[in-house]
């Protein structure tokens, strides 16, 4: 039956245009057409064929912008590289600058160590560099003798200190010192 070909073709029509299927939708209103004129199915055809053109305008004007933001990142990238190659080149002239200044200084320096006499305190200095080692020689000493002053831990943070060792995974020997008068109260140590 014609009649029945006719809304099966224009209702696919109304399915494809649903599911976005422009083109399968567009040719089974054509189809439709073929077999009887109908202004829905007419308007439908048109309102297709626009939202096609609009899809096909606007995916042209995509890649015009996409074409215009790559131009725009490359003018970019080349202005940054033009800048780099200007700081460095400017860079490069201020450590040879440094470096001029530098060597002109040391050779002043060269030169005012060269004029000046020597000192006849030679005798002197070894005798001064003995006694500042034996000021360092006290001082660690001093140094040493206030870490051993302190009191040693107790058995319980002993152990605190092993458990939380052994937690983290460190493996550690320490050795516990016992006394037999010692009792373990771990609640409260003093």
């Amino acid at each position: 039956d014609e009649k029945l070909k006719f809304k099966k073709l224009h209702n696919m029509g109304n399915s494809y245009a649903n599911l976005n299927k422009i083109d399968e939708a567009i040719k089974s209103y054509e189809d439709a057409l073929k077999i009887e004129q109908d202004k829905d199915t007419k308007y439908n055809l048109e309102l297709l064929k626009k939202k096609k053109e609009d899809k096909k305008k606007k995916k042209d004007k995509d890649k015009k912008d996409k074409q215009k933001n790559s131009d725009k990142k490359e003018d970019k990238k080349d202005k940054d590289n033009k800048q780099n190659k200007e700081k460095q080149k400017q860079e490069d002239s201020d450590k040879s600058k440094d470096k001029n200044k530098k060597d002109s200084s040391d050779k002043e320096s060269k030169k005012d160590e060269k004029q000046k006499p020597k000192k006849s305190d030679d005798k002197k200095e070894p005798k001064q560099k003995e006694a500042q080692k034996d000021k360092k020689q006290e001082k660690a000493s001093k140094e040493g003798a206030k870490q051993t002053k302190q009191p040693p831990i107790s058995n319980m943070e002993e152990r605190k200190w092993q458990k939380m060792l052994n937690q983290r995974g460190v493996n550690t020997l320490m050795i516990p010192l016992n006394s037999k008068g010692e009792q373990r109260d771990e609640k409260n140590p003093w």
